[in-house]
């Protein structure tokens, strides 16, 4: 993200959530906490884009607006992990759901490479994305915090 300049967006509004349970929860929790971080995070990238439509000095170089992108969750337990995308509710389906893009089990001998070599094309892709998309953000708010004894 840093090679990108995109770091600082990604700590503040990043195009996937990481969700962790330990092996005796069952799939249905995984699936739900999954669901609501996701909605959480489609909110704020709604909001944020609204707010970036809406301000005037954006307006007037830009007359399109942008939908929320594709919005992904990291889903893991025990040695299984999973790649979802968010389905947003819509006015033809009012409950958010799902979808599955991949599955893997990095217990499975002879295959942790592979696991491996696959999460890291999903982050470059979702660094890709944020760098496609950053024109449409607002520069964040950097806070440095002062050193008293200087």
């Amino acid at each position: 993200m840093k090679d990108g300049g995109v770091d600082a967006h990604w700590s503040t509004l990043p195009l996937f959530e990481t969700v962790t349970v330990s092996k005796d929860v069952s799939s249905s929790v995984l699936e739900t906490r999954t669901l609501a971080k996701l909605g959480d995070l489609h909110e704020r990238w709604a909001s944020t884009l609204a707010n970036r439509a809406a301000s005037t000095s954006f307006a007037s170089s830009s007359s399109t607006s942008l939908d929320v992108p594709t919005l992904y969750g990291v889903s893991a337990s025990h040695t299984i992990m999973a790649f979802v995308s968010y389905l947003p509710p819509t006015k033809d389906n009012r409950v958010p759901g799902l979808r599955l893009i991949a599955m893997f089990d990095f217990g499975k001998e002879g295959f942790d490479v592979w696991n491996a070599l696959a999460a890291a094309i999903f982050v470059v892709h979702c660094r890709n994305r944020m760098l496609q998309l950053k024109e449409w953000l607002l520069e964040p708010k950097i806070r440095v915090k002062e050193d008293p004894d200087v």
